[in-house]
């Protein structure tokens, strides 16, 4: 239990560490660059709800993380196909129609992620039990999600989520919960922790900084490029991308936080759609 309370005590002193960076920077924009950010705040919400849930749930699993040193190579390979094809299309999208733009962007990717067998990484390497635990952890999650989307947008009044018939979300959760959610784990919660896990060892808070980062920087070139707006944006997928890997490695399963990852980005694209 002291170590369980020790994992909580330091993700939330990150995660509000990350939170008050994010604050003072969004504290520069003008007023019609703020529409966007209550969304930010259901993520640090449903954020606060993943550090108690993971790191107090107990899911017996004796499966040890997947580690591979050479894994280095295939998780650049992907990344480097994604920032080629994001720095294309973000620089013809006039000549690109956009359906076929997102056609592209998914098939390139598909192919980036399967492009780890070469380097002898299969996906049968990580974990995807789903037991007792993972399983009610993950439906008790799903739940925390939709109620925070649904008070806050409520609140706010936003008719794009409260319209949203049950049906359409759960198209959107399904297409999302294969891309990104499925690719995005594997990649970056997978491959990049196998790769970190070799190289260290015993420090999991190091392992889940380092990977949140990558996974924050890559998404700085779907957010436009370097604009002062996706830079704030920055921290809020830092954070997500800390505390999933924080399920990953508690649970030693990727099925929970592609489940998770899945809901955010239906919810998000529910609302801004």
């Amino acid at each position: 239990m002291k170590t369980r309370l020790k994992k909580l005590g330091i993700d939330s002193l990150i995660i509000f560490s990350l939170i008050a960076v994010y604050y003072f920077l969004r504290s520069f924009l003008n007023p019609d660059q703020i529409n966007y950010f209550p969304i930010m705040i259901d993520i640090f919400i449903i954020v606060f709800v993943l550090i108690l849930i993971t790191n107090l749930v107990n899911f017996k699993s004796s499966k040890a993380i997947y580690t591979n040193r050479k894994a280095i190579a295939s998780y650049f390979l992907y990344i480097g196909i994604m920032l080629i094809l994001a720095y294309g299309i973000f620089h013809f999208k006039s000549m690109i129609p956009k359906n076929a733009a997102w056609i592209l962007y998914v098939l390139v990717t598909l192919f980036g992620l399967f492009s780890i067998y070469a380097f002898h990484i299969r996906l049968s390497n990580f974990g995807w039990q789903f037991n007792v635990p993972t399983i009610l952890t993950t439906i008790l999650l799903i739940t925390s999600i939709l109620g925070i989307f649904f008070l806050h947008h409520s609140i706010l009044q936003n008719n794009n989520f409260l319209n949203s018939s049950i049906y359409a979300f759960l198209l959107k959760f399904l297409i999302c919960s294969i891309y990104p959610a499925f690719i995005e784990e594997v990649i970056f919660r997978g491959v990049a922790i196998a790769w970190l896990k070799s190289h260290i060892k015993s420090n999991d808070f190091l392992i889940l900084t380092i990977q949140a980062v990558l996974f924050g920087a890559v998404h700085i070139f779907t957010n436009g490029g370097f604009t002062y707006v996706a830079l704030i944006t920055l921290f809020m997928q830092i954070t997500l991308g800390y505390m999933l890997g924080r399920l990953y490695l508690s649970s030693r399963s990727l099925v929970p936080g592609i489940i998770v990852h899945g809901f955010i980005n239906a919810a998000i694209f529910t609302i801004i759609i």
